[in-house]
């Protein structure tokens, strides 16, 4: 068996491992009293809509959020970012490991004819000031709203490291030349000219942003998917028969925050479990800053939530994407045919 085959099943083994593990924590925490039908029976329907159609909205901020960034290489429509957005979504939710975003950016550069490395570099841009937003929006819900939960807590320095370390990496790539010097002088020919090739690439799509100003612009676009995200986990609280004390914006900004913070886990597609996981220490820590009683019922309640939410951020990811994945049905063809 070739080592990509075996690096390929390890990863997919480790990531179904993570998420097994997660749900099995999550699922202990349902009590045996909590009568799980009534439960979902109560939930408010015109809340549900409200917080799904807020998460499909996300979409369309981040299709002009790219478009922005994408303008020095191309003055490209909405309605020609928006399906490869959609797309990198419901790969996200189908497949293990969020390989979503590399199918973004590999189904676009096909379509368009650019560099797959340069559109690649323009994603992980945007991933820069994803989780600038997300480690201020973390800071925010634990420092200024003084939410004590010591697990949470550990999420802060965890945060913050994995942000610096991939803030550290991509200067590496694209700040240095020490990368050209190593492969100039330990790699075969061909295999020193295929690396530089790909790392001119993506230098490329690093440099999109020119200016001050076209880096303000792309923050801005960055801010309003996440409030838009902090609007539906909001929505979706007020949609499920939980105290009231927990249907608050500041529970909405410490989910999304702790959400956001999930999705850096290796996990099963849709980052089921650990996704559950971080919205149940999310409604701990509210419950303790609001002295929230956690009984055995209010504790299942936390875990219906969580799947509440899960429920309402799927169905946007596999309605809208598999619209769009039969539309574009011929190019995902050719990109499962060649390797971008």
């Amino acid at each position: 068996m070739p080592k990509s085959s075996i690096r390929t099943y390890i990863r997919i083994f480790v990531s179904y491992g993570i998420s097994l593990l997660f749900l099995g924590i999550v699922l202990r925490k349902i009590s045996s009293e909590a009568s799980i039908w009534e439960a979902i029976q109560q939930v408010r329907i015109e809340y549900f809509a409200i917080g799904s159609l807020c998460i499909a909205a996300e979409f369309i901020f981040q299709s002009l959020r790219w478009q922005s960034l994408l303008q020095t290489l191309g003055k490209y429509s909405l309605a020609q970012t928006l399906p490869s957005v959609i797309l990198g979504h419901f790969y996200n939710t189908i497949l293990p490991s969020r390989l979503g975003e590399l199918i973004r950016p590999a189904h676009f550069s096909n379509k368009h004819g650019l560099p797959f490395m340069t559109v690649l570099g323009s994603c992980v841009i945007e991933r820069v000031f994803d989780g600038m937003l997300v480690v201020l929006l973390l800071l925010f819900s634990l420092v200024v709203l003084q939410v004590d939960n010591i697990n949470l807590h550990a999420l802060i320095p965890a945060g913050i490291s994995i942000y610096i370390i991939a803030l550290l990496g991509i200067l590496l790539i694209v700040k240095t030349q020490w990368i050209d010097q190593i492969l100039q002088r330990f790699a075969p020919n061909k295999v020193s000219q295929y690396a530089q090739t790909w790392l001119q690439d993506i230098r490329k799509g690093f440099g999109l942003i020119k200016h001050w100003r076209h880096g303000f612009l792309v923050c801005l676009w960055s801010m309003t998917p996440l409030f838009l995200n902090i609007l539906s986990n909001y929505y979706l609280l007020l949609s499920f028969p939980i105290p009231s004390a927990l249907q608050s914006l500041s529970a909405a900004c410490l989910i999304s925050a702790a959400i956001s913070l999930a999705y850096t886990i290796p996990s099963a597609p849709s980052s089921i479990g650990v996704f559950h996981y971080a919205i149940i220490l999310a409604l701990e820590a509210i419950a303790h800053k609001t002295a929230t009683p956690i009984s055995p019922i209010i504790e299942s309640q936390f875990v219906l939530m969580s799947f509440v939410i899960y429920a309402a951020s799927l169905i946007p990811d596999l309605l809208l994407g598999a619209i769009v994945a039969f539309r574009e049905r011929h190019i995902l063809t050719s990109l499962s045919q060649n390797e971008p």
